[in-house]
């Protein structure tokens, strides 16, 4: 689905309790369509290449690494999108597992990719899986299913309309 945007009110950026970053600043809210739920989404800048990302009650933390000329002081932007796709797979393996009454132990994914240069963006994804105690073939291939049908991997797959624009 489209990313929409709508100008916001100007607002105070706050950082995490209250602190990161007292100035003033210009807010856009950022909305996506999830049906009918809109979701709030904002970035702000921090200090040098950190960032704030705030969704509905939640605060995350987003700094380059230091070869990018960030503090590392927290997961780069393509390391949490790898991180965000990665436990978007386990969350529908998990919840299939729970709808199906499959049982699990321990339920963990291994993500890697690369990323790659000209333009930058994120290569090649290789996600493992791993389920214990380890269920017979059919269910592993019912869940292979399930997984590639996370949201972001079908985000991935069917590329949405992204419309970046100044408020």
């Amino acid at each position: 689905m489209p990313l929409h945007g709508r100008a916001g009110d100007a607002g105070v950026c706050r950082g995490i309790r209250g602190g990161l970053h007292p100035g003033r600043c210009r807010v856009r809210d950022c909305h996506w369509l999830r049906g009918r739920v809109r979701v709030r989404l904002t970035v702000q800048h921090v200090d040098g290449l950190r960032f704030l990302a705030t969704v509905d009650e939640h605060a995350v933390v987003v700094d380059a690494a230091p070869e990018d000329g960030g503090g590392g002081s927290a997961p780069s932007a393509p390391r949490l999108f790898a991180a965000a796709l990665g436990a978007c797979i386990l969350e529908f393996v998990a919840n299939s597992c729970r709808l199906h009454g499959i049982p699990f132990e321990c339920l963990s994914l291994e993500l890697n990719c690369e990323e790659l240069e000209r333009p930058r963006r994120v290569g090649e994804v290789r996600a493992l899986l791993c389920i214990e105690p380890e269920p017979d073939e059919a269910t592993k291939r019912r869940l292979l299913g399930v997984a590639r049908h996370a949201t972001l991997v079908n985000t991935l797959v069917r590329p949405p309309e992204i419309a970046i624009q100044f408020a």
